[in-house]
């Protein structure tokens, strides 16, 4: 099928979990119609790149059809309870890495609703592509998800974000994998039961800074549960709560640079094991950013700054021969 765009496809690269470019985590937002192929995006999200691709696909015009689903369904995490929605219809946003679409996203969703807030102030704070107040919903795989223009108190300014919190298990893993992640002894190893998530938990933060992982060894693994990403966290220094790493070279991210997501587990646990509700986290990346935490529930709160780098949009050509024979990408 040939898709025919009746609407500019804006483009945006944002880093996010950052007030500083070129810093925290890279995420292109494309914003798009609502009927705009699935095969796209992902194509896209490889052109671009970065370690998520954000669509915020507006919706569609009363009794329009949609045609956004073509090419195959979105991940699913198991349902929680969301805020309660905008009463106008919301924007649906999905996210693709290179090489595959996933289920939450949380420093793309945060890149995604600044540019979103950046339209609606550049329209003059009107309905615009963000509508009027100061939070924005999102239709997702894991629900509503809400993000609002103010911060989590303590933490620091920027937005924040209301996600399902996660719940985890301990379990035992071969030692192989921590040796593939350069560890050695480590307290404890959680799996989330939502995100699907491991993580390590050690010592000592110089520990987590330090590692080299070997990531042929990592895909070499056969154990299921370390295939949507692991990450290794310590507790903090300078003024942090805790501090982490995460890696997921099954999906195409060697290193990620900033991961909302794994904060949703590691929210709620380091906030149990430390006895507080609100925290201050900060990944150890090599471009580093820093998520600001408030656990409510089964919700967890993340807070976060973000920066636009750069504008444009996608060569409407482009989206006319997409389709063509010629333009399949081959694997």
């Amino acid at each position: 099928m040939r898709y025919n765009a009746p609407m500019e496809c804006r483009y945006f690269l944002v880093d996010a979990f950052t007030d500083r470019a070129f810093r925290g985590n890279q995420a292109a937002v494309f914003i798009v119609d609502a009927d705009f192929p699935v095969s796209v995006m992902q194509r896209l999200a490889a052109e671009t790149n970065c370690a998520e691709s954000a669509f915020v696909l507006l919706p569609p015009s009363p009794g329009g059809p949609s045609r956004g689903d073509e090419g195959g369904g979105r991940p699913t995490h198991v349902p929680s309870p969301s805020p309660s929605p905008s009463p106008s219809p919301s924007p649906s946003l999905r996210w693709f890495t290179p090489l595959r679409e996933v289920a939450l996203c949380g420093h793309a969703t945060l890149a995604s609703a600044a540019v979103l807030f950046e339209l609606a102030k550049g329209a003059g704070g009107g309905s615009g592509a963000a509508g009027a107040g100061e939070t924005i919903f999102f239709d997702s795989a894991s629900g509503t998800l809400a993000v609002s223009r103010a911060g989590i108190e303590g933490t620091g300014a920027g937005f924040r974000m209301d996600f399902p919190a996660d719940t985890w298990d301990e379990i035992d893993l071969d030692p192989a994998c921590a040796k593939a992640l350069g560890l050695g002894a480590c307290d404890s190893v959680l799996y989330g039961r939502s995100t699907k998530k491991t993580v390590f938990i050690v010592d000592d933060p110089v520990r987590v800074e330090s590692l080299a992982p070997d990531f042929r060894a990592l895909l070499a693994l056969s154990d299921q549960r370390i295939r949507y990403g692991v990450g290794v966290s310590a507790p903090g220094r300078d003024g942090f709560d805790f501090e982490s790493r995460y890696f997921n070279p099954w999906f195409g991210v060697d290193e990620d640079s900033v991961t909302g997501s794994v904060h949703t587990l590691l929210g709620p646990w380091w906030g149990a094991r430390l006895g507080k509700t609100v925290l201050k986290a900060r990944q150890l990346s090599p471009r580093g950013g820093q998520i600001g935490l408030e656990c409510a529930g089964d919700r967890i709160l993340l807070s976060g700054q973000a920066r636009i780098v750069l504008r444009g949009a996608l060569d409407g050509s482009v989206l006319r021969d997409c389709s063509s024979p010629e333009s399949q990408v081959r694997r």
